[in-house]
């Protein structure tokens, strides 16, 4: 009895050891996952938080930024989007990762709208990669499965290479905003969807935004967002030199041979 007295610490020391060991190694990919992204709150989740109180609108993750133009006298209309969580407990194919992805849409309008975030203490002169998963549902009846007759959302993202952002949250995107090409539609439509563009800071500061603005004005033009990065990639190329000419040595020399006189 006395040594199994004895026995049972070391025992009981051991097997929470071990269990250390184990939530500790399942802690480390998430770790690894977020290594060297630079923006902050990349997945969209936790609370979110209306940028028009009064009346409760434009609902948006913490860290980023809505932005939108509005135009009735253009056709389709601009009109304001609605900005909200999308729920993985609601619409799970509307959440890549986690429980919340960002949503904006309009209804039965089109828009001239975006997000942006601002990232500070970057290396000017270093090139950076900005990455978001999209998928877009644009659709002419309520099916939420598929996109039916979908609009094509011209959607792009860039890099304010400068850091500038719009001056609140109502207006368009800094002109200095490098775009990327066009987001192809057999890419978002009722499917994830990797964008990236790669840009070189100019400042210690650089923006990333998101930028779309459907063809017509679709029941539902909604579009979602999940998993967004920005890592550094290294530095640009040097400047290509022009080659120069190395004189070749076994080339012939030209002599110079005095006139001689004439009697």
């Amino acid at each position: 009895m006395n040594h199994m007295r004895h026995r049972l610490p070391v025992v009981l020391r051991m097997f929470l050891l071990l269990c250390a060991v184990v939530v500790l190694g399942r802690a480390a990919p998430a770790a690894q996952a977020q290594e060297g992204n630079l923006l902050r709150n990349p997945s969209f989740e936790g609370n979110y938080s209306a940028w028009l109180p009064q009346y409760g609108t434009a609902q948006m993750a913490a860290d980023w930024t809505p932005w939108w133009v509005e135009d009735g006298g253009r056709d389709p209309i601009w009109a304001q989007p609605e900005y909200k969580p999308a729920e993985r407990a609601i619409y799970p194919r509307r959440v890549l990762d986690g429980e919340r992805a960002q949503q904006y849409f309009t209804f039965f309008k089109s828009h001239y709208a975006g997000m942006y975030q601002q990232v500070f203490n970057v290396t000017p002169g270093t090139t950076y990669r900005f990455t978001v998963w999209v998928q877009v549902w644009s659709s002419i009846d309520d099916d939420a499965s598929r996109s039916n007759t979908p609009a094509n959302p011209r959607l792009h993202i860039g890099i304010d290479p400068t850091g500038a952002a719009w001056p609140g949250f109502v207006g368009g995107a800094p002109a200095t905003v490098v775009w990327s090409g066009e987001a192809p539609m057999d890419c978002i439509i009722d499917q994830w969807c990797p964008l990236s563009i790669d840009v070189t800071a100019q400042n210690s500061t650089i923006t990333v935004y998101m930028r779309s603005s459907p063809d017509f004005a679709n029941k539902h033009n909604d579009l979602y967002f999940d998993n967004a990065s920005l890592v550094a990639i290294g530095p640009p190329p040097p400047p290509t030199l022009p080659p120069t000419r190395t004189p070749d040595p076994n080339a012939p020399t030209a002599t110079s041979i005095p006139p001689t006189a004439t009697p």
